[in-house]
């Protein structure tokens, strides 16, 4: 008996899994029909295929309008909405480049003539004033020092000429006329070496040899462009600095604009500064400049804002996700419809208006800003239009059947 139990249990369970399985595949195979049905059904509606000969058609087409047949159901049902004024979208995200502020910037120049010996500071390096940047060799530099020791030589000399002619007036071995032309010549000598030590001074340099030496950082800050290599000629006539360095607290962030989005932006307005694809800000500025001119190669309007940079997250030649806070203008809207409603047709951007119930019209449009669920119209509609909102690609592909 037990035996008998255990054979016919698994012949139950093979019984009902097979009916559960044919369920399954009855239901399966009902939505697949019903999906096939109604997918032929837009492909005769569109195509206009198959009707009795004396069915009337469900849609007739006059380019560029499209007229539905009157007591004949639709694949779908076309929904229409008014165009309504609203107000204007705030702007999308715009690349930005972070520059340092020309006034925060010191550029070290090597201010004698000479070869890039080598460099001792990396670009981004934090110094301090006065910090030792490069070492240059200078024959120009020999000729300075020989020239301050030569003059300091002839002070000393001219000076003990002048205390001995003193002590020769005193004991009447001199005249008071010698001893005022010995004064003059230590006068003028002294002058030949102070002004020789002071020019040697004025180089912010710091001589490590006759024909060596250390380019000084003339400001503290941060290295942002080195701009010299070991045997490279530098001097005070070349164009561009050995090193640069910036202060960081406060940066630029240099940006371009459409030139039709740049009449919602003012001056003022503020910016928050993201990584590109990241919703963690790195800091946040207000607009101080917008051009007057366009840019006559991109066809942009170029901005700037000013950024407090505390904590050095805004790192100079790095691009950015500005996100600009325009605000809603006192006063100004405009023409607005759902998105769903505007669909591409080539190169054109289109809407379908409503003309009468059952008749629409495709009419090419003029878009703006839009987000997943509004689209603004700059040209194209008016107030109180009404335009389908749903069905408008399925009347487009009527159009392109047709034509």
């Amino acid at each position: 008996m037990s035996s008998s139990h255990h054979e016919h249990h698994p012949s139950h369970a093979h019984q009902s899994g097979g009916s559960a399985a044919k369920s399954g595949s009855l239901g399966a195979g009902l939505i697949g029909a019903g999906l096939a049905s109604l997918g032929f059904g837009l492909f005769l509606w569109l195509r206009g295929a198959a009707p009795p000969r004396d069915a009337t058609p469900p849609f007739t087409v006059g380019k560029p309008d499209v007229r539905l047949a009157p007591h004949i159901q639709q694949p779908i049902p076309f929904e229409t909405e008014v165009v309504q004024l609203g107000a204007p979208l705030p702007l999308p995200p715009i690349t930005a480049r972070i520059v340092t502020i020309e006034s925060n910037t010191a550029p070290a120049y090597a201010p004698l003539e000479g070869r890039v010996d080598h460099v001792v500071v990396k670009l981004g390096e934090v110094v301090a004033a006065g910090t030792q940047l490069a070492l240059v060799r200078s024959g120009e530099l020999a000729s300075m020092l020989r020239d301050l020791r030569s003059s300091s030589a002839l002070a000393l000399t001219k000076r003990a000429l002048a205390n001995r002619m003193q002590v020769l007036v005193e004991a009447r071995g001199a005249s008071e006329n010698d001893l005022l032309v010995a004064k003059n010549d230590l006068r003028d000598a002294e002058l030949q070496a102070h002004t020789a030590d002071s020019r040697l001074k004025s180089l912010s340099i710091a001589p490590a040899g006759d024909n060596l030496f250390w380019l000084l950082a003339p400001r503290g800050g941060v290295v942002t462009q080195i701009d010299a290599t070991p045997g490279q000629y530098v001097g005070p006539s070349r164009d561009r600095p050995v090193v640069t360095l910036a202060d960081l607290e406060e940066v630029l962030v240099l940006a371009d604009l459409r030139p039709h989005d740049a009449t919602s932006v003012q001056v003022g307005d503020p910016v928050d500064i993201r990584i590109p694809g990241d919703n963690d800000s790195l800091g946040s500025g207000v607009i101080e400049n917008i051009s007057q001119v366009v840019d006559p190669e991109r066809q942009t309007v170029p901005i700037r804002a000013r950024a407090k940079n505390p904590q050095h997250h805004l790192r100079p030649n790095a691009f950015v996700e500005v996100h600009i806070s325009s605000g809603a203008r006192a006063g100004k809207t405009v023409i607005q419809v759902p998105t769903q409603a505007v669909v591409s047709d080539g190169l054109e951007t289109v809407v379908f208006l409503l003309v009468e119930p059952g008749h629409y019209r495709r009419t090419e449009v003029t878009v703006g800003r839009q987000n997943a669920r509004v689209t603004e119209i700059r040209a194209g509609l008016k107030p109180g239009d009404r335009v389908v909102s749903r069905g408008a690609l399925l009347l487009l592909n009527a159009l392109d059947v047709e034509g």
